[in-house]
């Protein structure tokens, strides 16, 4: 019985460690190799994968936040260019959170599609908010 909760609360520490290890490297700025990283993901960790998914997710909210106060702080001219690219950030987010959902859900053999929507689906977060930030590539 001992063994079974000892190996039960070490596969949640493992779990809550590879999350948060991926969600760190994106916040960090190594977006490219965290998006690069959940292509790697498998079946066998789902839990890990969707929970470094939401972690990755909501890091975006960060950029989200950065650019509501560039537009505040800029003319009128720029800010309509930050409306649209809030516009675009907040698409691309709930897109990406879509295809979380759908990788939350997936069975082992719609496993590998889903993941790699899903990870098409975050690149594409990323692109968009980087350039509505004005980050460098």
């Amino acid at each position: 019985m001992h063994k079974k909760l000892l190996a039960a609360t070490l596969g949640a520490a493992m779990a809550l460690g590879s999350a948060t290890v991926l969600a760190a490297s994106h916040a960090a700025g190594e977006k490219n190799s965290t998006w690069e990283d959940v292509k790697s993901w498998t079946h066998e960790k789902k839990n890990d994968a969707v929970a470094a998914g939401k972690k990755m997710i909501a890091a975006t909210d960060k950029k989200m936040e950065e650019l509501q106060a560039q537009a505040k702080k800029a003319g009128t001219e720029t800010s309509e260019a930050h409306k649209q690219n809030m516009k675009d950030v907040q698409a691309k987010k709930a897109a990406a959170a879509a295809q979380l959902e759908k990788l939350e859900k997936a069975g082992a053999t719609a496993w590998t599609g889903t993941r790699d929507a899903f990870a098409a689906a975050y690149k594409d977060l990323t692109e968009s908010s980087d350039k509505a930030t004005g980050a460098k590539k």
